[in-house]
């Protein structure tokens, strides 16, 4: 093992299997904020830099934990989990316009530790914790100065293994957002994610072999995902630490509910930067949003419609009565109808 040095400047942006080892990849970001409305947008740009096109760094995962032992520790202010085209993009994109907050928004390298789970299964749950601890430390530690404020927004899938999560950082608020199961299954309908491609996942969390997933229609198999996903955020579900937030609470949740929950202290100036990002499309700042749940609903097929009836309406129930259970601030705020909210560019 190399001899232990700092990363100052360096973020790993890539995990992957080496001899037996988990080896990282690091690329230097110097002081750039993660401002992009992804993590991976930001290591493409920083990629072109001329010095990255020449050095790059390998550390193993054991040198990581290292090195992040000997620095201050980062105490994550929030982790935000998803079921994937309901929002979740709008909150890190708000979060991350307040020049005082870092957000890693589903940076890849952490799907890489997360793989691990398949491909090393003596490992224990505590072993995973200590990477994901620093890791997450690493990705979110201060680099312009001035950050007080710390998150990271996982992948829907990363859910699935919120317990992990959870062990690792055990007094973070995990934040779980959704929305209307057919307005998502529409989304994904037209463009889905990677990971809810037939085999992505192993099937046999689906109760079903390889060939019985590649055989169902689409909108059936991506509500299977998805309820796999509701489920293990209700299991995992702390009252008191974690909140639950429907699409339809967007934007105004995020400062009326999310930054007092976690003790964000916004001033006038924070409150309008975040209003005004939220006046425009997540993943496509520069485009005004325009609320689409109408145009999602009348979109939905009729498959599209029995699946989101037979899989997701007794999860998106059950979490609907544990927000409303469970839901802090004004009530009568909570519902309100959705003017910006996070859509795909489809």
């Amino acid at each position: 093992m190399r001899p232990i040095d700092d990363l100052d400047g360096w973020l790993p942006i890539r995990a992957y299997e080496s001899k037996n080892q988990l080896v990282l990849d690091c690329c230097w970001m110097g002081r750039r904020r993660l401002s992009e409305p992804f993590f991976d947008h930001t290591v493409q740009a920083s990629l072109e830099l001329p010095f990255n096109r020449l050095f790059r760094r390998q550390l193993e995962i054991s040198e990581l934990v290292e090195i992040e032992s000997r620095r201050p520790a980062i105490q994550l202010d929030g982790l935000i989990f998803h079921l994937s085209r309901c929002g979740s993009t709008l909150i890190a994109q708000m979060l991350a316009a307040l020049p005082w907050t870092v957000v890693a928004c589903e940076p890849s390298v952490v799907d890489g530790v997360i793989r691990q789970r398949y491909s090393q299964p003596d490992a224990t749950d505590q072993t995973f914790a200590t990477w994901l601890k620093a890791l997450l430390g690493c990705l979110v530690r201060p680099r312009a100065g001035g950050e007080r404020a710390h998150f990271v927004k996982l992948d829907p899938w990363h859910t699935v293994h919120l317990p992990i999560f959870q062990k690792a950082f055990p007094g973070t608020p995990c934040i779980f957002v959704y929305r209307d199961p057919a307005e998502v299954l529409v989304s994904l309908d037209r463009e889905p994610g990677g990971r809810l491609m037939p085999g992505a996942i192993d099937p046999g969390l689906l109760d079903l072999d390889l060939d019985r997933a590649m055989a169902l229609d689409r909108a059936d198999y991506h509500a299977r995902v998805l309820r796999l996903i509701c489920h293990a955020a209700l299991e995992s579900f702390r009252p008191g630490i974690d909140l639950l937030v429907n699409h339809n609470q967007l934007p105004g949740w995020v400062g009326s509910v999310l930054s007092p929950e976690l003790g964000l202290e916004l001033s006038d100036q924070g409150r309008r930067e975040m209003e005004n990002r939220s006046a425009f499309r997540a993943k496509f700042d520069g485009q005004l949003h325009v609320d689409d749940r109408e145009r999602k609903r009348s979109l939905a097929t009729e498959e599209i419609t029995r699946a989101a009836e037979r899989w997701l309406a007794e999860p998106y129930a059950q979490l609907e009565s544990q927000r409303q259970l469970f839901q802090t601030g004004d009530p009568s705020s909570g519902d309100r109808p959705c003017v910006v909210g996070d859509s795909l560019p489809e």
